[in-house]
C-alpha cells in the first residue's frame, strides 16, 4: 500500500520540557542524524511536535499510522510514545530501550480518540511525542535523535488483488489508469 511520510515542523505546547526542541529531530526516515537530539532525566516530562499533513491523502482511505522514532537510553531511561488528540493523550507501545540508537515504532489502526476509522482532517491536526518514564536514580536518561510518522492508505480506484498481484503495485489496465476505475464489469 501506498505511503505518506510526516516530519515534525514545530513543537507543541502540550509539551516541550525536554533539552532542544524539533529541529534535534525532523530529519525523517532516509537520513537520520543522532549527533542532535533531545533528551530528559526528569520523570512524566513531556516534549511533543506538530507534523505537517500533505495533500496526498487528500480523499484516501487511512488505514493506519506509525509513528517511528530513533531512540536509546542512558542506564534506567525510558519515555511512552504518545498521540496527543483533542486534549488527551494516548500511550503507545512502550519500547524496552538499549544503549544504542535503534529505531521503534508504535502503530494505530484506528483514531484512538473515537475508535474509528482514521480521516484526512484527524491527521491534519495531529500532534506526536513523547512521556518521560524514568526511575528515580542518577544518569537515567531518554534520548530521542529521530521522529516521523508513516500514514499509509488505500488509494481510489480499484482496490482488490489481480491474479495475486497487490492492487497497490496495479497503477493501469489495458491503458486505463486504475484511480479511474470504480467497477469491473459492473461490480
Amino acid at each position: 500500500m501506498p505511503t505518506v511520510e510526516l516530519i515534525p515542523d514545530g513543537n507543541n505546547s502540550y509539551g516541550t520540557l525536554w533539552q532542544y526542541d524539533y529541529t534535534a529531530v525532523d530529519e525523517g526516515s532516509s537520513s537520520p542524524n543522532d549527533s542532535d537530539y533531545i533528551r530528559s532525566a526528569v520523570n512524566n516530562r513531556k516534549e511533543f511536535f506538530n507534523f505537517t499533513t500533505s495533500t496526498d491523502l487528500d480523499g484516501k482511505t487511512i488505514s493506519k499510522i506509525d509513528f517511528y522514532y530513533r531512540a536509546k537510553k542512558a542506564s534506567n531511561g525510558g519515555f511512552i510514545p504518545q498521540l496527543y488528540i483533542g486534549g488527551t493523550a494516548y500511550d503507545g507501545t512502550t519500547p524496552t530501550l538499549t544503549t544504542s540508537y535503534a529505531n521503534y515504532y508504535s502503530t494505530w489502526t484506528t483514531n484512538p480518540a473515537d475508535s474509528a476509522a482514521w480521516e484526512k482532517s484527524d491527521i491534519d491536526g495531529l500532534v506526536a511525542g513523547f512521556k518521560v518514564d524514568i526511575p528515580r536514580g542518577i544518569g537515567n536518561w531518554a534520548y530521542v535523535s529521530n521522529t516521523w510518522i508513516i500514514v499509509t492508505y488505500v488509494s481510489a480506484g480499484y482496490g482488490n488483488d489481480v491474479i495475486g498481484v497487490a492492487s497497490g503495485d496495479i497503477s493501469i489496465i489495458n491503458g486505463v489508469a486504475t484511480a479511474n476505475i470504480s467497477k469491473v464489469n459492473g461490480v
